[in-house]
């Protein structure tokens, strides 16, 4: 089994976990199903201290953290496509331009 290349973190925090868009559960699901843990795990974490962003999700690499504001359906959506090519590339795939103008600067230290 090769080595995840990155971890996926996404807040289901009092704030964000009240976006309508996210539905923990079928994302939980749809990754076990693609085997996506593999390579990019995924965890739906608890209030990651970013409420006047969300709804946010971090990308951790070795080179740093990406952080990603104010995610919506489609957002989510771009964060699986995303994971489906780090899996089938097996490398840390390019953002979509979706995801990419939802990036910010998040305020935990790398």
């Amino acid at each position: 089994t090769p080595l995840p290349l990155c971890r996926l973190l996404i807040c289901n925090g009092d704030t964000c976990g009240q976006n309508s868009a996210l539905r923990p559960n079928a994302l939980r699901q749809l990754w076990d199903a693609e085997g996506l843990h593999e390579t990019v795990p995924m965890k739906i974490t608890t209030c990651q201290d970013t409420c006047e962003h969300a709804s946010i999700a971090r990308i951790v690499t070795a080179s740093g953290t990406e952080w990603f504001e104010n995610l919506q359906e489609e957002h989510y959506q771009a964060l699986i496509e995303w994971a489906r090519e780090c899996k089938r590339t097996h490398t840390i795939a390019k953002r979509s331009p979706l995801l990419e103008q939802k990036r910010f600067r998040g305020n935990i230290p790398e």
